[in-house]
């Protein structure tokens, strides 16, 4: 409760929000005006003041080596560079809804107008109609998941967009959801994903964390929310990610994100969502499962997709 006081007075600013009126769906004029705003923002300054001059490797950190400051300015500043549009070729966002056969599940992804993943998220489309899957597709290139009207506010917070963008299908009617990220590739059929899902209300891969890429000041934030200390817990990866709506803990693992998301600080990391994710889940009783042989990242090379095929992976992350 002090926590959330002292949030609301202020002490906690956020350093990504900008000021813009609430719109369920922001015009090209407002995507104009936020990335005149998101640009005119640095968080290089709050990085630097709060980057350890000794990493305190003996205590809550582990032996593994810290990331380098400009590691955390690159990764806390990708929402920052973003492009909702580009005028110049013509590029205006786009939102896609694929309504499928089946109408409980559906697979969601986005990307902004920046790098390859513009070109390459269609092909990700016909790859998932390959394997099988027949539920619908939705997803914006360009633009911002805002599914409540206030979210493109915070869109330089990094990486925040994929919750939104699984609560917009949800708000669509969909009752299973799975994020993706635009470069991941499916070497096999969904339905198993989505049965866990419907099954136990989540699909979240995780991995063993580094606690030194999380800045002290975002690890404090994150112990107090979730009442002990992130550091040993396994960590959400966030590049596929499944929920439930029929889950009773969706509702409140939402708002909970939402809230995060509006202090912006908690995101201070080189992995931003990730860190919030696993904070969010574990505070409402979301186990993280250790998932093997479930994807395998491709170099230029490709020996990578050799490997998966020969593991039996499900995916596939390309080269990008």
């Amino acid at each position: 409760m002090l926590y959330t006081l002292l949030f609301l007075l202020g002490v906690f600013a956020n350093p990504f929000e900008i000021e813009i009126e609430t719109k369920n769906e922001p015009l090209q004029e407002d995507y104009e005006a936020v990335e005149r705003a998101l640009k005119e923002i640095s968080v290089a300054p709050l990085i630097l003041k709060n980057y350890p001059v000794n990493w305190d490797v003996g205590s809550w950190f582990t032996k593994k080596e810290p990331y380098s400051v400009q590691d955390f300015i690159l990764r806390c500043s990708k929402g920052l560079m973003q492009h909702f549009f580009v005028d110049e070729y013509n590029c205006y966002p786009k939102i896609v809804h694929l309504k499928g056969e089946q109408k409980r599940d559906c697979i969601v992804f986005f990307c902004s107008y920046d790098g390859p993943y513009p070109h390459i998220l269609p092909e990700l489309v016909g790859a998932l109609r390959e394997v099988g899957f027949e539920g619908g597709i939705y997803y914006r290139i360009g633009g911002y998941p805002n599914p409540t009207g206030d979210e493109i506010r915070y869109a330089g917070v990094p990486y925040a967009f994929k919750v939104f963008a699984i609560q917009e299908a949800l708000m669509m009617g969909y009752e299973n959801v799975l994020w993706l990220d635009t470069s991941a590739w499916p070497l096999a059929g969904v339905e198993g994903i989505f049965e866990e899902i419907a099954n136990e209300g989540f699909y979240f891969d995780s991995g063993k964390a580094n606690p030194l890429g999380l800045l002290p000041l975002a690890k404090k934030e994150l112990d107090a929310y979730l009442g002990r200390s992130i550091a040993p817990e396994r960590k959400v990866a966030g590049w596929i990610m499944g929920i439930s709506k029929q889950d009773p803990r969706t509702k409140k693992i939402l708002e909970d994100y939402k809230s995060l998301v509006r202090m912006g600080t908690p995101f201070l990391s080189v992995n931003p969502e990730e860190y919030v994710l696993t904070a969010v889940l574990l505070k409402n009783g979301v186990v993280l499962k250790e998932r093997k042989n479930l994807m395998v990242s491709c170099k230029k090379d490709y020996k990578g997709y050799v490997d998966a095929k020969k593991m039996g992976c499900k995916f596939i992350i390309r080269a990008h």
